[in-house]
């Protein structure tokens, strides 16, 4: 076993982890993923394999994707919360880690994965329930689950605010990607109802007397007043992005110096998403 893997296996108190799918039986091509099954010890949790992760890059540069899936705790006495500061506190301290957030929205969406066994076991939660699930003898497989994140729900309320967290505890916006994990968190036509989160303490606020109730008194929102500018999303939506992959053309707000196409299937309905909030440079408020 490597150091690092060493370091991995103790920092994460992992009870069992089991290998499994195409790299296990030899029938992997260059583009397959490694599909773990990981057990936790009692009393930790998937924040503690996200920390553990970016001890194990040893300063190498790594993207961590989807984080808020990760910023899980287990105290409270529903043996779940936000880990969001503890995994916020790791990220300072390893300035080779970027990471996207994979913010969650209340509506309608849809999950869609490649866990074939994670979306099975969600089927029951289908939001209508219908949903598809296949396995191809094993080689591959995947699931499509429609989903309703709601706000009376103690743990979509959780998965909401966590997100935020995240957001707003970041230090530096040239190492937080702005996702939705599109469309497992929310489609990404809901970004402008995100960048308002984001840019608007006091719509925060009434957002969150709008969740509940247990989840709007233990999360750090209400004491993290922090509002981003528009400068500041530009950089997590395209700047940063665009520099992590070395793409000097790219990332810009001016026009593209290279050929566009006009995209034609959008109807205006389609489009009306982006239509509210709306922006004002006079008040420089969301409206």
């Amino acid at each position: 076993m490597s150091a690092s893997s060493s370091a991995f296996a103790s920092a994460t108190t992992l009870r069992r982890l089991s290998l499994f799918g195409s790299q296990l039986k030899g029938t992997a091509r260059p583009d397959s993923d490694i599909d773990l099954l990981v057990e936790f010890e009692p009393g930790h949790s998937p924040g503690y394999l996200a920390l553990a992760t970016m001890e194990a890059a040893q300063g190498l540069p790594m993207h961590l994707a989807h984080i808020q899936f990760y910023g899980y705790g287990q105290e409270g006495p529903r043996a779940f919360s936000s880990a969001a500061a503890r995994l916020m506190d790791g990220f300072r301290r390893h300035p080779n880690i970027t990471m996207d957030v994979g913010q969650v929205l209340f509506g309608q969406t849809v999950t869609i994965s490649g866990d074939v066994i994670a979306q099975y076991s969600r089927r029951d939660d289908a939001s209508p329930a219908k949903w598809v699930a296949w396995d191809a003898e094993c080689e591959g497989g995947g699931g499509v689950v429609p989903y309703r994140y709601r706000e009376s729900s103690f743990v979509n309320s959780l998965q909401w605010a966590i997100g935020l967290e995240i957001f707003l505890l970041a230090d530096d916006p040239w190492r937080v990607f702005f996702t939705t994990d599109h469309p497992n968190g929310a489609h990404f036509t809901r970004y402008p109802q995100l960048f308002r989160l984001l840019m608007d303490y006091d719509y925060r606020l009434e957002c969150l007397e709008k969740i509940h109730p247990e989840v709007a008194e233990l999360s750090l929102l209400r004491h993290l007043k922090k509002e981003f500018t528009l400068y500041e999303i530009a950089i997590m939506t395209r700047t940063a992005a665009a520099r992590l992959l070395g793409l000097a053309d790219r990332g810009r707000l001016a026009p593209a110096p290279w050929p566009t196409s006009r995209y034609t299937g959008i109807s205006r309905t389609g489009m009306s998403c982006f239509r509210a909030p709306s922006w004002s440079s006079r008040t420089a408020r969301w409206s």
